[in-house]
């Protein structure tokens, strides 16, 4: 989990309303989407620290959003190798019920995994 005393209060709030809608009901997942959608911005900023804070199956929807914003910038913040590996264990965790509250970003995202992935291949 982040420490309490962030230097980054917006990333520490955004770990409390991932953590905490993340468990609640589909109306929560909902809610979360549409924070998740509205602070882009920030999961670009902090990808690699949310993604190593949250589990992928607990935290799924998040998970979904921060690969998405990592693959979205050129060049990534995080090793290729290292981002195809934390998009293998997203894939084999991940919660049916959150992704499929963004089915058209997780099928977004499965694209855009197997094209970076066989590029590694041919590196």
């Amino acid at each position: 989990s982040l420490s309490l005393h962030s230097p980054f209060p917006i990333m520490e709030e955004l770990y409390g309303v991932i953590t905490t809608l993340s468990q609640g009901t589909s109306s929560d997942l909902l809610q979360l989407q549409r924070t998740l959608k509205a602070n882009e911005s920030v999961l670009r900023a902090y990808a690699a620290p949310l993604l190593d804070a949250l589990d992928p199956q607990l935290h799924s929807l998040a998970w979904l959003h921060l690969l998405s914003a990592e693959y979205s910038l050129a060049p990534n913040t995080l090793d290729p190798a290292l981002l195809c590996v934390l998009s293998q264990r997203f894939f084999i965790h991940c919660t049916s019920s959150q992704v499929m509250v963004a089915p058209d970003m997780f099928v977004r995202l499965c694209h855009t995994f197997a094209r970076n992935a066989n590029n590694l291949g041919q590196a």
